[in-house]
């Protein structure tokens, strides 16, 4: 592997273990919901401390990314202090120390490159591996097994979901992050190897169609953002005329299945008695005019009661929130009182939305340094893209930036900052800005 000298294999052996870990959550030992890729990341550290600790580097997202971190402090400080609060905080710290190790790494550009490549390898080697178990499961077993979930989807009813090595969700959320490297491992094959790569690609959007998740929209929004430079071209423009309201329907469609669940339409047609003096024209000379009486069974959907908790949480608690990680206890205490719709709500109580997650748990502190980290890492990046500074890796700083914008609209239906995979994006952000830094 390019990167590191021929006597110091270990840190490309250990970088690609971990990638090739990073979208399976099977059978892990470590307590905390630790798994199996955070073996291989301190294996990494332990195998790459001279290139990582000696001379670490410091880039202007470091800064947006330690203030969003002590963003959270106040929240401990004032909110509810409670062991979930310091565990989910130290979950944050850690998936901060792998943005800061990754990133330290990437800043060799030939090595950036490779883990790119590394990365896009393993999402499709993780994906042809699930549909292959999938299909078997259902084939031998009848069910989708280990790779899979039978459940109830709005407007799908009960439906077979790829779920990889995950959740269908984490899942969906994961090829939204990797499908941008994906289609640049592809544009960056020889001209002898295209079938594979495109075999690679159809098979990634396979993957996401099939874990009818909410992550479709974000999926989109992703692979748009990245080939959306190549769509300029006199053929290819329609395509960009298309595809930016397709999407915005996309995710409204999503975000109205995601909010209430219409069980039927019941319309009745009656006659009524109508004093036609009231009306100045009228077109039936009949003192019996016709009625239809339209009625809605619907339900709300767990998502938009837990949103509209999340908000109310936050203006009962606006400026530091009740700390980062008590939601879901704060939540199960509501739902247990047995009042409102709270009551009737099945699963876990999460905001399920970063943003109102954030003013819920650390209020407009915390939410000011979240959006803080986002929209700054949104510039940076494109700064870098637009000055000229990323050089021939500039396809993995915009495969990097599309997979965090599809995060990012992802977000709205999903807690993304627990996500090893949304740090590592940061990561590739990180070592081309001290690549550019150690140029000047």
């Amino acid at each position: 592997m390019r990167g590191f000298a021929f006597s110091d294999r270990r840190p490309a052996f250990f970088l690609a273990l971990f990638f090739l870990l990073l979208p399976w959550m099977w059978w892990s030992p470590l307590p905390l919901n630790g798994q199996w890729v955070d073996i291989a990341f301190i294996l990494l550290l332990a195998a790459s401390w001279k290139q990582v600790f000696p001379s670490p580097g410091f880039c202007s997202l470091d800064g947006l990314v330690l203030a969003y971190f002590l963003c959270l402090i106040p929240s401990i400080a004032f909110g509810a202090y409670t062991p979930a609060a310091l565990i989910s905080w130290g979950k944050l710290g850690y998936c901060i120390s792998l943005y800061f190790a990754l990133g330290t790494l990437f800043k060799q550009d030939a090595l950036r490159a490779e883990a790119a490549g590394w990365f896009a390898k393993a999402i499709v080697l993780a994906v042809v591996l699930s549909i292959v178990g999938f299909a078997l499961s259902l084939a031998i077993l009848g069910g989708p097994g280990e790779f899979g979930l039978a459940m109830r989807v709005p407007g799908f009813g009960k439906t077979l979901r790829l779920s990889g090595g995950v959740t269908p969700a984490m899942f969906g959320n994961l090829l939204t992050m990797a499908v941008p490297f994906v289609l640049g491992a592809r544009m960056n094959l020889s001209k002898r190897r295209p079938v594979w790569g495109t075999a690679g690609v159809f098979l990634v959007f396979l993957a996401e169609l099939l874990t009818f998740s909410q992550s479709w929209a974000g999926f989109a929004a992703a692979s748009l953002l990245f080939t959306w430079p190549s769509l300029g071209t006199r053929r290819s423009k329609w395509i960009r005329i298309l595809a930016v309201p397709c999407l915005v329907a996309l995710a409204l469609a999503i975000q109205a299945a995601s909010t209430v669940y219409i069980h039927r339409v019941d319309v009745q047609h009656d006659t009524a008695a109508v004093d036609k003096s009231d009306f100045p024209v009228h077109v039936l000379e009949s003192d019996k005019w016709p009625v239809a009486h339209i009625s809605v069974t619907y339900q709300m959907i767990h998502y938009a009661v837990a949103k509209a908790f999340a908000w109310q949480t936050f203006w009962a608690h606006p400026l530091f929130g009740v700390g980062v990680g008590n939601f879901r206890g704060l939540f199960e205490q509501a739902r247990a009182s047995g009042t409102g719709q709270l009551s009737e709500v099945v699963g876990i109580g999460e905001p399920n939305c970063t943003l109102l997650g954030y003013l819920a748990e650390t209020g407009l502190v915390g939410a000011l340094g979240l959006l803080a980290l986002w929209g700054g890492a949104f510039l940076l990046g494109t700064r870098l893209l637009s000055t000229g500074h990323a050089r021939g890796d500039a396809w993995i700083v915009r495969a990097a930036l599309a997979g965090l914008g599809g995060l990012w609209l992802n977000g709205i239906n999903v807690d993304l900052m627990h996500f090893r995979f949304l740090w590592i994006g940061l990561a590739f952000l990180r070592g081309a800005m001290l690549a550019r830094s150690s140029r000047r």
